[in-house]
């Protein structure tokens, strides 16, 4: 009976939706451990669990202010804090982590973040337009964050350009479900 006002991204591993609603500040939780495992009494039902958020800054933990993209791995949800420009890590069970706000979101735009299932790593694109001589040029950068809290952090400046004159953004990230 949860009305959502404006859903602004989606993750999901294989027990759980995580949903953000950008309208109510808040991302909520779902069990959908029926859906993999083809239980009859849960099959094709979404169960609510609970929620996280409330507006709020971005020193509050657990607060948002128009949380928007999502990534989810077994053990730890990201949330892309769009208002206060951080993005903040929950483990499962919306317990605080930590807050990355060492990208500076004013200046870059977010693009998508994943968990990388193999080395347990988050991986951030972003993008921005740099000007050289006159000639502009959409540079995409890629973060990778690990370690004790996603301390260590890592960036590459990709060699790839995206197209200014046909708008290309970055939406998405995955990674092989194959370990490779």
């Amino acid at each position: 009976d949860l009305a959502f006002k404006e859903i602004g991204g989606l993750a999901s591993t294989k027990d759980f939706l995580y949903v953000s609603d950008t309208g109510n500040n808040v991302v909520l939780k779902y069990d959908i451990a029926g859906y993999s495992n083809n239980d009859s009494s849960l099959r094709n039902r979404r169960n609510y669990i609970e929620l996280v958020g409330g507006f709020g800054s971005e020193t509050r933990q657990t607060k948002f202010v128009r949380p928007t993209k999502l990534a989810a791995s077994s053990t730890e949800l990201a949330v892309f804090d769009s208002g206060n420009k951080t993005i903040k890590l929950f483990d499962n069970e919306f317990n605080f982590i930590t807050r990355i706000s060492s990208i500076d979101f004013s200046k870059e735009t977010f693009g998508a973040m994943n968990f990388d299932p193999d080395f347990g790593s988050l991986y951030i694109v972003t993008f921005r337009d740099i000007t050289t001589n006159d000639i502009t040029v959409r540079t995409t950068f890629l973060y990778r964050f690990s370690g004790t809290g996603y301390r260590f952090k890592e960036q590459f400046i990709m060699n790839d350009t995206l197209s200014i004159t046909d708008n290309e953004v970055v939406n998405s990230l995955s990674f092989s479900g194959t370990d490779s």
